[in-house]
């Protein structure tokens, strides 16, 4: 499984000259347009996810269009592994989009299935896409209210219905622990290990698990003083955590879901 990692770098980080260490990484479209200099992306990972960052674009108001993403695509598309559909809101201007995305750049597109979709009864939708593709990326969009219930419903639905076509699943945002052991994601993305670092929080890789602890739980149990520490030194740390998290994970779909992913 591949945990692509997301957020804000740039030559002048910490992390910059150990960004080799990055196996996987995703970059939002909304994130990118606002840089001057946009070799300062992370040309040096190997794998990367785009994202058009759609629901950014909304929330913050920003003057982004779809011309604005084709144009891109068209001039990066060869740095990106997979490219994921400006889906929005509204069912019929996704799909349009993702029409518009493949004609205008002649690359194939991964469409995007949300939650509402699904719980609208729009079911063959996401039957169509795991038809027609095999890379499918799936979203909980925030307003999108889930019952522990009424979310694994969901995600037994789409599971059935990607290993039925053996299709892989992308999940934008998330990397919940128990659902990762528990279905056989391809790929999700995070920018936790960025974030939790604002919080004063820290993550450590044991017993199978990513585990979360404040700087002075992480001192009596590893010796070091977060308060002395740098930013981007503290963001190092998480980085290696998140790593052998997914060396991990990795491993274990391989072993668990090797039938669906050959």
């Amino acid at each position: 499984m591949k945990i692509y990692l997301s957020g804000y770098l740039t030559q002048k980080n910490y992390l910059w000259d150990r960004i080799k260490e990055i196996k996987y990484w995703l970059n939002a479209f909304s994130e990118l347009f606002n840089r001057k200099n946009l070799e300062a992306e992370l040309w040096l990972v190997e794998d990367m996810f785009l994202d058009s960052g759609w629901y950014s674009i909304r929330m913050r108001g920003l003057d982004l269009s779809l011309n604005d993403y084709i144009k891109y695509i068209n001039k990066r598309w060869d740095k990106y592994t997979a490219i994921a559909n400006m889906d929005t809101a509204d069912v019929q201007e996704t799909l349009n989009n993702h029409k518009i995305l493949e004609k205008e750049t002649g690359r194939k597109i991964i469409p995007v299935y949300h939650a509402s979709d699904y719980f609208e009864w729009n079911k063959e939708l996401f039957e169509t896409y795991c038809k027609e593709y095999d890379y499918v990326a799936i979203w909980w969009v925030a307003w999108v209210k889930l019952s522990p219930a009424r979310l694994i419903n969901y995600l037994n639905f789409i599971f059935t219905t990607a290993i039925k076509y053996k299709t892989k699943i992308h999940w934008f945002g998330i990397t919940s622990h128990k659902l990762l052991m528990k279905y056989p994601f391809y790929s999700v993305d995070s920018t936790s290990w960025l974030q939790w670092v604002k919080f004063n929080t820290i993550t450590y890789f044991e017993r199978w698990k990513l585990k979360k602890t404040q700087a002075s739980n992480y001192r009596k149990r590893f010796g070091i003083d977060l308060a002395k520490l740098p930013y981007w030194e503290k963001c190092y740390r998480n980085l290696q955590s998140w790593l052998l998290y997914n060396d991990y994970i990795t491993k274990l779909h391989k072993a668990k879901w090797m039938e669906y992913r050959n």
